[in-house]
């Protein structure tokens, strides 16, 4: 292990070693130099009115972006509600269609009791006309 240097779980402080010793001496005394600033002929120079031009620019062409995309959404957000409202129809129609058929089958069972009433009673009279009489068992009438 170089010299300095601790193992993970040891915290005690590094002593620097004789050999060390000059040149932390010299880094202190001499730190690297600092980078150098841009020329002003630069690609980076400091051209304020044209970096304003251009973040003007690139605003205004984020600005129409956004409003072509809150148009083209608006625009679907119609066509959907437009769609929604038909399906809305069409389902309210299928309801009233489907109201219609359960109120025509109530009344259509409703009937078939009727006739099936009037059936068996008309029934129970012809058999009275040609005298045919079941013999009852209990208390209704002896007719079929």
């Amino acid at each position: 292990m170089p010299a300095g240097f601790s193992s993970m779980m040891d915290h005690r402080p590094q002593s620097i070693s004789d050999s060390e010793w000059p040149r932390t001496i010299a880094e202190r005394a001499h730190p690297p130099p600092l980078p150098r600033p841009r020329p002003p002929s630069s690609i980076y120079s400091d051209d304020l009115p044209a970096m304003l031009d251009l973040i003007r620019q690139v605003s205004d062409d984020l600005w129409e972006q956004e409003d072509q995309a809150v148009a083209h959404y608006t625009g679907e957000i119609r066509a959907l509600e437009d769609e929604l409202v038909l399906y809305r129809r069409a389902w309210n129609e299928t309801i009233t269609v489907a109201n219609k058929v359960i109120r025509s089958i109530t009344l259509i069972r409703k009937h078939v009791t009727k006739i099936a009433a009037a059936e068996t009673e008309a029934g129970k009279d012809w058999m009275a006309f040609w005298g045919i009489y079941q013999k009852s068992v209990g208390s209704h009438p002896p007719f079929i």
